[in-house]
């Protein structure tokens, strides 16, 4: 539709056209949004799942020490096993019965590994310090 004023042309625009777009465009955006809550929501709960607060990290050594006796004065390294396979073919023997979701605590000299839901230990060694330099 053309209006014009002497000289001048004014274009109107279809409006339902203008209104497709749009819709389709905050369509787009809503779904796309969505899409990236889910995606941080799922990331996040797995992150939780993966890495312990130091809470639990606390609960599990005073859990332990009611089983074996540990020193109070050091404050161990722990992690949990995410990949037990992994760990099985670097060291076979120590990691021999390991599973995903037991905790590895390590001190200077000592390397537990716990299953903290049956309160179990799994297998205590010693560390073992490789360094690069030749003696």
């Amino acid at each position: 539709m053309e209006l014009s004023t002497g000289s001048i042309k004014i274009i109107a625009a279809k409006k339902p056209y203008l209104f497709k777009i749009v819709i389709i465009g905050a369509f787009l955006i809503i779904i796309s949004s969505a899409f990236f809550y889910l995606l941080n929501l799922f990331s996040y709960s797995n992150q939780s799942d993966s890495v312990a607060s130091p809470t639990t990290d606390q609960q599990i050594l005073t859990q332990l020490k009611k089983i074996i006796f540990l020193p109070d004065d050091v404050t161990p390294s722990m992690a949990i096993v995410l990949d037990a396979q992994a760990l099985k073919k670097q060291q076979p023997k120590f990691f021999a019965n390991v599973k995903n979701g037991d905790r590895l605590i390590i001190y200077p000299d000592l390397a537990i590994v716990y299953d903290y839901n049956a309160n179990k230990i799994i297998k205590i060694g010693p560390v073992q310090n490789v360094s690069s330099e030749n003696k």
